[in-house]
């Protein structure tokens, strides 16, 4: 689901309904910086039990209460996803994860993009797990949440997936 409002109005409404998840805001324009940024925030029972603000590059600019100030009055557009149980961020790690050598920690929170123009028989050619991939990339969900989307086969292929269609002028990240 998506919100267009500033952190702490979404704040007030997800802990009255003590909602736990994952907040994602992907064009996050900080006052100050000249680069595009990078808000996650995980949720626990309505409250904030992890927040940080990352460039695009995968660089921390801010984590924990100092995110949350700055994002607090940042009118932005949040990707929430619901979590059944625990946060992501805190489940013990998959073995599947650690299959992934190129994918580096900062990496699984970028947001692949798009091209702007896509040679259509290039996207015909491409394998059907890298269409899929490809599909799945709409500039809001994050590499790990892609991963997540992915059967345990496919996940292992990833990185390479990633790393063919930035090759091919397919996506940006």
């Amino acid at each position: 689901m998506e919100y267009l409002l500033d952190l702490t109005t979404l704040m007030q409404i997800l802990s009255r309904q003590q909602q736990s998840g994952e907040l994602l805001a992907s064009r996050v324009y900080v006052p100050g910086m000249n680069e595009l940024c990078q808000a996650h925030l995980d949720l626990v029972d309505g409250a904030i039990r992890s927040c940080v603000i990352r460039t695009v590059a995968g660089s921390v600019l801010a984590q924990g209460d100092n995110a949350v100030v700055v994002l607090a009055n940042l009118v932005l557009k949040w990707n929430w996803t619901v979590h059944q149980t625990e946060p992501l961020a805190s489940q013990t790690p998959r073995p599947q994860s650690q299959a992934q050598p190129q994918t580096g920690r900062n990496d699984v929170f970028e947001i692949p993009y798009k091209a702007e123009r896509i040679n259509l028989t290039e996207l015909n050619a491409l394998s059907r797990t890298h269409r899929k991939v490809f599909g799945l990339i709409d500039g809001t969900r994050s590499i790990k949440r892609i991963a997540e989307l992915l059967s345990p086969s496919e996940r292992v292929e990833l990185p390479t997936i990633l790393r063919d269609l930035r090759t091919k002028g397919m996506i940006y990240q």
